[in-house]
């Protein structure tokens, strides 16, 4: 089995599904922008924040769905790219509405947890890649925005925390099984 070729129509079928994510996130920004903007007492530079980064993740969706071979070339830098604004995004939103004393009864965690989700499950980025930006974005979830997170700090981080290694196995998972029906088609074609 040729390595690059797996890894390639890999990326090319997740292509799709990398642009239904970063379109999701898009949406999500996009519409706690319009929650917050409903709000009297809105942070300029939060509100700033999620319009850019509801605009960049909607430009990073059209791109990888109508990527053409560039994108698929591209894959990991721009998909990585994205999900590092995105999980690391929000903690910067969350961060500059607590700096401003804006944060209401809100719990930043399933925000974290939902990013997390569609960066483990829709990406088909290498294990090594994705367990990075996943751990370093739940890290910076719990270091420099933990009021946000409410309440205990050990039962966020325990969510955190198996959030990535549960991504992680489904990650793994997800290319072994995609790289064991690849290598079965190319015996069966042979």
């Amino acid at each position: 089995m040729n390595y690059n070729e797996f890894e390639f129509e890999y990326r090319a079928t997740g292509a799709k599904w990398a642009a239904t994510a970063a379109f999701a996130a898009s949406l999500l920004f996009f519409v706690f922008l319009i929650i917050e903007l409903r709000h009297d007492d809105t942070s300029e530079v939060a509100t700033f924040l999620r319009a850019s980064l509801s605009l960049t993740l909607l430009v990073v969706a059209c791109f990888l769905y109508f990527r053409g071979s560039r994108g698929t070339r591209e894959y990991i830098l721009l998909t990585t790219s994205a999900s590092l604004i995105a999980l690391h995004g929000t903690s910067l939103v969350v961060m500059q509405s607590v700096d401003a004393g804006l944060l209401r009864s809100t719990n930043a965690t399933s925000g974290f947890i939902f990013g997390l989700f569609l960066h483990y499950s829709f990406l088909r980025l290498p294990l090594s890649i994705a367990s990075f930006v996943g751990w370093s974005a739940a890290a910076s979830a719990l270091f420099f925005t933990p009021s946000a997170l409410g309440g205990d700090s050990v039962r966020h981080a325990t969510y955190l925390v198996f959030t990535n290694i549960f991504g992680m196995f489904i990650c793994y998972l997800m290319e072994s099984r995609e790289r064991e029906l690849f290598r079965q088609r190319r015996s069966t074609e042979a």
